[in-house]
């Protein structure tokens, strides 16, 4: 070939590798500005196809594959994104981009298998986003992993380590307080001895010393119950009060405290003995305390009147507003117990000594909704203590009504009639009338409480009420040894 045929050929070849060249790049950036566009548009399958499209013609670029891992993360796609993670972090093992996808998708594949309660995957998952990134989502999830496989202690760890290393996140914010207050729960299942005294005083007095002091104390839910729990499980009277006085002195006007300190003094002494008069003014007025401090920084509460009878029939007053009852005091200051009557006003039928429940007329008694609501809360099976018993723990319905909801209290086992987020009408059958909890014989608490569960002042509508000298018609408070025919 002559030389200038040379110089031509290569010409051409020159010019055909630009031709080549050119059009690639073309091609490459508008594939590239097609695969934006689609993540931006958050089309996730399209981009899938189109990222993959790329890295089949160039799989040496970075950004293809850390936006590969991102894309099947969205579409949940986690096992083909870790695998993409794991074949990127070979090619880039330094690569920030690509640790930051892989641990993101591996967090989401073990939120994916905790919902799924595959927990030890969970944990296995957690840790190996751990080796290439530490963020607190990673510790939050390893932690709850733990716990729910009731591993407390390493639950614990996780938050711990989560929280020391993220200060301001707010995953550890519940969850740390939650899962101690679920271990603690799991150790007071265990028989009382020398060891586990020492145990829940530990609980206790750490749970004080972990209070956010700039919330007001039923804002700790899990330190306070776990210190609440705790006090009951010792029946320590001499602890008991050391505890709730370093309590006042952190939470002075806090009227949560002084409710909590009244009620649980009474109940603690209660539960081994009867409580002598003096024990039960000394609860009261701790409890009066609290009231008085409530309403001081609240605005005043409107009376809420002609309020519907919860039951039917006549009945007798044992407790009225503010009364002689410890448990109609305090955030239950106003708060009736009824106790179902025949006509000649005796609480037992004739024949009975009153020492069983069915004795009692008020035992069975139907107990309805006095207004339209939603059911917020509930228990049912607690047992009923025979006449003269007493326990802790009652059965009992709330209702929601749209600003303040009523509260049935001490009704009987496996009695109530309605479920947890029914929206019921007025009248609606909530259960019967029992005899459980604080209750030594079968009557109905009863009251209205606001949104912070203090209970607010009302009126039942008009009702015959009879008085030691008199018998009228009227929607006064009523007054305790008072009989009241509910319609």
């Amino acid at each position: 070939m002559h030389p200038s045929h040379y110089k031509i050929f290569n010409r051409i070849l020159v010019f055909l590798f630009i031709v080549v060249i050119s059009s690639y790049s073309t091609f490459a950036q508008e594939n590239t500005n097609r695969i934006i566009e689609l993540l931006n548009a958050r089309d996730w399958q399209n981009a899938d196809i189109e990222i993959q499209n790329a890295i089949e013609i160039n799989p040496d670029k970075e950004w293809l594959y850390s936006n590969q891992i991102w894309v099947k993360q969205n579409l949940k796609k986690y096992k083909e994104g870790i695998a993409i993670g794991k074949i990127g972090l070979t090619k880039w093992p330094e690569s920030n981009k690509i640790k930051k996808g892989l641990s993101s998708i591996l967090n989401a594949s073990a939120n994916d298998e905790i919902n799924n309660k595959n927990f030890s995957e969970a944990i296995h998952l957690t840790n190996e986003s751990l080796s290439l990134l530490s963020t607190d989502y990673s510790y939050y999830l390893l932690g709850k992993s733990y716990r729910e496989l009731n591993d407390y202690k390493n639950a614990i760890h996780s938050f711990e380590t989560g929280m020391k290393s993220f200060p301001n996140s707010k995953y550890f914010t519940e969850a740390l307080p939650y899962t101690r207050y679920q271990q603690f729960k799991s150790i007071l299942e265990n028989e009382l001895d020398e060891s586990l005294v020492m145990q829940i005083k530990n609980y206790i007095e750490n749970s004080i010393n972990n209070l956010d002091k700039l919330k007001p104390y039923k804002d700790n839910y899990y330190n306070t119950r776990i210190v609440s729990l705790g006090l009951r499980k010792l029946g320590n009277q001499e602890y008991f009060e050391s505890i709730y006085q370093t309590l006042s002195k952190i939470y002075p006007n806090d009227p949560d405290v002084w409710d909590n300190y009244g009620f649980e003094y009474y109940a603690l002494i209660r539960d081994k003995r009867a409580v002598k008069k003096e024990e039960k003014l000394k609860a009261i007025s701790y409890r009066k305390k609290a009231i008085a401090i409530y309403e001081k920084i609240n605005p005043p509460r409107k009376e809420i009147t002609n309020v519907s009878f919860p039951m039917k029939g006549k009945y007798y007053v044992l407790s009225q507003f503010e009364g002689s009852g410890m448990t109609h005091n305090g955030f239950a200051k106003y708060c009736y117990d009824f106790i179902r009557v025949d006509d000649n006003y005796l609480f037992t039928k004739q024949g009975t000594l009153g020492k069983q429940n069915s004795d009692y007329y008020n035992f069975g008694e139907k107990v309805y909704s006095i207004a339209d609501g939603i059911v917020t809360d509930l228990v049912t099976d607690q047992i009923d203590n025979d006449p003269g018993g007493y326990s802790s723990s009652a059965n009992y319905v709330s209702v929601d009504h749209n600003g303040y909801t009523s509260f049935y209290a001490h009704l009987k086992q496996n009695s109530i009639n309605v479920k947890l987020g029914d929206k019921i009408e007025k009248g609606t059958l909530l259960g019967l009338s029992g005899n459980s909890g604080m209750s030594v014989e079968s009557h109905l608490h009863f009251c209205l409480n606001d949104k912070n569960w203090v209970s607010i002042p009302f009126r039942f509508k008009k009702a015959k009420i009879k008085t030691k000298s008199t018998e009228i018609l009227s929607d006064r408070p009523y007054m305790e040894e008072e009989i009241v025919e509910f319609k």
